[in-house]
């Protein structure tokens, strides 16, 4: 018998290492186990324990198994389902960034801190668990894999 969990597709444009940019299909459960609703893009990339994970490339159709450390960054659009939602509770702190990646492309954005005051700090919030994490960007939410990172700047 093949059981499977029902599913929705997020597109987002994702930058894979050593590849390049391409638009893909993300599958996410169509129920959280940690919150009411969707699972969302941040729950399934820093919490999903599967290293490999099915995406389908837009361009070709093909659905292929990834590395989840093959992923750079992945974007989508700020009014995403896909997004972790702050149910009206405003951030601890707000901190505008400029992150350059290990290979000098940067990305310019805001970072959103929840927690306790004494963890606002951007410092404290890198080096906390997960491997991505979110900056709202001109072009959306993009999710940057902490790995490829080489500078971080408060602007």
């Amino acid at each position: 018998m093949d059981i499977k969990i029902p599913r929705h597709t997020i597109t987002a444009k994702v930058f894979f290492h050593r590849y390049g940019e391409e638009a893909c299909d993300f599958f996410l459960a169509e129920s959280s186990e940690r919150h009411q609703g969707p699972e969302t893009l941040d729950e399934f990339l820093n919490l999903d324990p599967r290293e490999f994970i099915p995406i389908r490339m837009r361009d070709s159709g093909n659905i292929v198994l990834i590395s989840k450390k093959f992923i750079e960054a992945a974007t989508v659009p700020s009014d995403s389902p896909a997004l972790e939602k702050d149910h009206g509770v405003p951030p601890t702190r707000e901190a505008k960034l400029k992150v350059t990646m290990t290979d000098d492309r940067t990305y310019q954005g805001t970072l959103r801190i929840f927690g306790s005051a004494y963890e606002a700090r951007v410092t404290d919030f890198m080096n906390a668990p997960g491997a991505f994490f979110q900056l709202r960007t001109d072009a959306g939410v993009c999710y940057i894999n902490k790995f490829y990172l080489s500078r971080i700047e408060e602007i």
